[in-house]
């Protein structure tokens, strides 16, 4: 778990995925067509993470400023995540104190 919602999800975007490689990332994910959908919500981090044996491994979670998450994320994602956190930020989804 690690984090309770505090409000609604704010839609942000969404797009479809044709994969172009042999087979899916993990068994269980969607292939060779996949979805991804991009919401912003205000939260309140309540625990560590928590991860399934057979899922993704979040090691860590951080909270910053969407200016800053923009920044940090330009470091590592060029693609769809940077410009979903740019877009939420041009809607003006950033919590008040702006954090998210």
């Amino acid at each position: 778990m690690g984090g309770r919602l505090k409000g609604p999800l704010e839609w942000i975007g969404a797009f479809r995925v044709d994969h172009s490689v042999a087979g899916p990332y993990r068994p269980h994910l969607p292939f060779p067509i996949s979805y991804w959908a991009y919401t912003a919500a205000d939260i309140e981090l309540v625990a560590e993470p928590t991860n399934p044996d057979d899922g993704e491994q979040v090691t860590a979670v951080q909270v910053l400023p969407i200016d800053e998450a923009i920044e940090f994320l330009s470091v590592f994602d060029d693609g769809p995540l940077l410009d979903a956190v740019k877009l939420a930020h041009a809607l003006e989804l950033e919590a008040p104190d702006g954090a998210r």
